[in-house]
């Protein structure tokens, strides 16, 4: 696991909040289920969009 969790807002505003870094706590509970680092995992989650088009003048 690399450290680019640590960049995302919703971290940084808990470290502000807090005065703690969520992070170790995080890591530890998610390392023992996530297995090797070594092996290499597929993860998905849904993605819902919500789209449409910018009509000039409207």
């Amino acid at each position: 696991m690399n450290d680019g969790h640590a960049t995302w807002s919703a971290v940084m505003r808990c470290q502000d909040a807090r005065r703690v870094d969520p992070i170790p706590g995080w890591r530890a509970r998610l390392l023992p289920a996530w297995g090797s680092p070594a092996t290499r995992k597929t993860i998905q989650w849904p993605l819902f969009l919500r789209l449409g088009q910018m009509v000039p003048g409207a």
